[in-house]
């Protein structure tokens, strides 16, 4: 009878095993996706957390009433995209990392498995598990930790100079065609300035322009237009990663 307990605790470590090694494969797959293979699409935490963050920004963009304070809100698409991405992965390692070392038996209780995994993944290193199996444990985790805090770091300047370059050439644009620039005004700049003739130069500066675009507003699918009336559709969701939806309201012109 005294052996129940005994078996029945190493079968709950056992568990506790394989699902801290499942969390830690997701976490893997997941930061290999987005950040090595560039495959945020086909990566179900990437479309959770896109899903989760265009369906916020539209809740905030409908409540606009003018364009630039739909713009505002478009604005934080990616980079709440990116942070709460970052955030998931942080957990998953933390709870895989968790379960692997309270069953090992690195720590007494899964309180303080949890405590030593946070030390190790922030890198802080406050609580290292006495024995070697933690350590070793804390070895790896730390490593991971560290790759999620570059990838962050790296992700500042990278979306910032997105950012500059794509609002310098939004002040040529304003600085040629007027502040309300439009299609038309743009065009008739060109036929006067005499490069009419050769517009092709000006065409991929912009097509390129729409890239950075499409990288920096409508990675997780959220799309603004506007029709002559004022009328501004909000379209959220990827029809590649999932159902969305449409609103529309009507809004001031600039």
């Amino acid at each position: 009878m005294g052996q129940l307990p005994d078996m029945a605790g190493l079968l709950l470590r056992a568990g506790a095993f394989v699902a801290g090694l499942t969390f830690v494969f997701l976490f893997l797959q997941s930061v290999l996706r987005v950040a090595v293979v560039n495959r945020q699409r086909g990566d179900w935490l990437a479309r959770i957390v896109g899903s989760l963050i265009s369906s916020a920004v539209a809740a905030w963009a409908a409540r606009a009433r003018n364009y630039e304070r739909i713009q505002d809100a478009f604005a934080w698409t990616l980079p709440l995209y990116v942070l709460m991405l970052i955030a998931s992965w942080f957990v998953l390692a933390q709870i895989g990392f968790s379960l692997l070392i309270w069953s090992l038996q690195a720590e007494p209780s899964l309180l303080r498995a949890f405590t030593a995994s946070g030390s190790a993944l922030s890198t802080l290193g406050f609580l290292t598990p006495p024995d070697i199996s933690g350590q070793l444990l804390a070895i790896v985790e730390g490593a991971f930790g560290l790759g999620i805090v570059v990838f962050f770091f790296t992700f500042i300047p990278g979306y910032q100079t997105t950012i500059q370059e794509r609002e310098v050439k939004v002040g040529w644009l304003y600085a040629r065609a007027g502040r309300d620039a439009t299609g038309a005004g743009f065009v008739d700049w060109l036929l006067v300035s005499g490069n009419g003739a050769n517009t092709a130069p000006v065409w991929e500066d912009w097509e390129d322009w729409f890239r950075l675009l499409s990288a920096s507003r409508s990675k997780l699918g959220n799309c603004c237009r506007g029709d002559p009336r004022g009328n501004i559709s909000l379209d959220v969701g990827n029809r590649r990663q999932g159902p969305g939806f449409r609103a529309s309201l009507s809004c001031c012109r600039r």
